[in-house]
């Protein structure tokens, strides 16, 4: 798979980050792709290349979504352009029930019954994962960031402009 140019740092939904790595939602400050945890820097790693080999996890069919592994941690990526979003992650439990892939699995063809249960145009494919993908509080927490990023390149900006106009008579 490639892109138009170098892919974004991955970062996680709000729902991944609270739910399934059980971390604390940290202040707009600290934006979330900056966030040190291994499934989230193995999931950046592998998306930095344009034109890196990703393994779509086969047994969801509603969404391309991509496997990350790293250590027992297992994740699923979705790309949104050129931003890679860690939609879930989980443990790998070889042969469980509770196996991360196994579980996605589960809950995206619970989610799909469940659908399908309530609307009279029932979805076709095996699985439903929508409520996986990024909400509207994951996009207003990523604009949000925007302007702490905008910050800290204009800060950076003006310290090299001072830097270089103190070396010059």
């Amino acid at each position: 798979m490639s892109g138009p140019g170098p892919l974004r740092p991955a970062r996680p939904t709000l729902r991944c980050l609270r739910e399934d790595l059980c971390l604390a939602v940290p202040p707009v400050t600290a934006p979330l792709d900056e966030i040190d945890h291994p499934v989230l820097t193995k999931a950046s790693e592998q998306f930095a290349d344009e034109d890196g080999k990703h393994e779509r996890i086969r047994s969801v069919d509603d969404q391309v979504l991509f496997k990350v592994k790293v250590q027992r941690w297992r994740g699923a990526v979705w790309l949104d352009a050129d931003l890679p979003w860690l939609v879930s992650a989980g443990r790998r439990e070889d042969g469980s029930g509770d196996d991360f892939y196994a579980a996605l699995e589960a809950d995206g063809r619970a989610a799909r019954a469940r659908y399908n249960a309530e609307h009279s145009d029932g979805l076709k494919t095996a699985t439903h994962t929508a409520h996986l993908l990024p909400a509207r509080e994951d996009h207003v927490r990523y604009r949000a960031e925007a302007g702490v990023r905008f910050v800290r390149r204009l800060r950076a900006a003006l310290l090299d402009l001072v830097h270089a106009a103190t070396r010059r008579p």
